[in-house]
């Protein structure tokens, strides 16, 4: 794999979902102490939803083509981000971890098509005078 760095890196967009690649040595940053599969500061979810939409109700899922393809993690708690000019990883943000290609399906988005990979899946933010808050979906 050649080395990515943040003028190179490969992001995706669903809606208020942002999905961004990482290197394997970025997501051991991100998660100290992470090795062979092992996370100290994330915890494996067991869905397929990566985000229910606050206004609408629907929800943004992983599609797989084969079964136990792909994992999904949420932090424990918030944590560094270990990426250029992105400080920190919020508790309703995500890890992917995709062996193989997936998809993501949203009935208000066209479907997403990620390739095999590891990214972290922030919720995009607003910034207001008064502070910043989540998008809405």
């Amino acid at each position: 794999m050649t080395s990515q760095d943040s003028r190179t890196r490969k992001a995706y967009r669903q809606g208020e979902l942002v999905f961004i690649s990482l290197t394997a040595a970025e997501l051991q940053r991100m998660d100290s102490g992470a090795s062979r599969g092992r996370f100290r500061h994330f915890k494996y979810l067991e869905t397929d939803v990566i985000r229910e939409g606050e206004a609408t109700g629907h929800r943004h899922q992983l599609r797989m083509k084969l079964a136990a393809t792909a994992m999904l993690l949420a932090p424990l708690a918030p944590l560094d981000s270990g990426l250029p000019d992105m400080a920190r990883v919020g508790v309703d943000d995500r890890l992917l971890l995709a062996d193989n290609a997936v998809q993501i399906v949203h009935p208000e988005h066209e479907p997403l098509h990620l390739p095999q990979g590891r990214y972290l899946i922030v919720v995009q933010r607003e910034y207001e005078e008064t502070g910043h808050y989540r998008v809405l979906d």
